[in-house]
């Protein structure tokens, strides 16, 4: 994601679905004039960009937003962000409190790294693309995680599963992609999990063994490396 200084501030067109302006705390109400004045809908925030703020409170002055990105940030209150009633695409990582979801309606693509009491997310009827960090369970398995019905893409990396026998049903589902996820021994059930599948790429997933149910479903695009060795490629 290249990011320039464009004059007075920091932004980037090359994320998501709209331009975007970094917040900077050291110029916090100037970031927010700009906003407002060239009706920017998209923003991004990170400590090596100059963020400091341990709440988003800001938030509540900018309800037009409809993009957010958030990285390596340390929040002690979320309550602004529910101000945005617009949000379709959002990017935010610990740490950070829980989040209640169910409050975004037109969520469509969202990056993930779960805390605990985190809310909501089956409820989100709109979320098409969701793409999950280091979602870890005690019994390594996915039983308690909450997936919406209409997503299309789901991905799953540093994730500590064993297998997805446990994923909900998701016949929407056309592209699933697993990263790093070095506990994961098998593919097994990916048939009733994802009838629709159309692209299956697993990677550095050292402890895959078994993925024979995969290949003898009808996907268009499949890609599984296990160790460095490419164990199956279609496209």
């Amino acid at each position: 994601m290249p990011v320039t200084r464009t004059g007075q501030f920091l932004e980037t067109s090359d994320l998501g679905i709209t331009h975007s302006l970094g917040i900077e705390s050291a110029q916090l109400a100037d970031c927010i004039a700009e906003i407002e004045q060239r009706h920017i809908q998209g923003i991004f925030a990170n400590p090596d960009f100059g963020f400091e703020e341990s709440n988003l409170d800001f938030l509540t002055q900018l309800p037009q937003i409809r993009q957010l990105w958030f990285w390596d940030i340390r929040l002690q209150d979320v309550g602004g962000i529910y101000h945005l009633e617009n949000l379709e695409y959002l990017g935010i990582f610990p740490k950070r409190p829980a989040i209640d979801f169910s409050r975004f309606p037109k969520l469509a693509t969202m990056v993930w790294e779960p805390v605990k009491n985190d809310a909501g997310l089956e409820k989100l009827s709109s979320l098409n693309c969701l793409h999950i960090w280091r979602y870890k369970s005690k019994d390594m398995s996915f039983s308690a995680l909450p997936l919406p019905v209409s997503l299309r893409e789901l991905a799953f990396n540093w994730c500590n599963q064993e297998s997805l026998l446990h994923l909900p049903q998701l016949p929407n589902l056309e592209k699933l992609e697993i990263h790093y996820c070095r506990n994961l021994k098998s593919l097994n059930g990916l048939m009733t999990i994802a009838p629709n599948l159309k692209r299956l790429t697993v990677d550095n997933c050292a402890n895959l063994e078994s993925v024979e149910e995969a290949l003898a479903m009808n996907i268009d695009d499949i890609f599984i490396r296990v160790r460095g060795k490419i164990v199956a490629k279609k496209c």
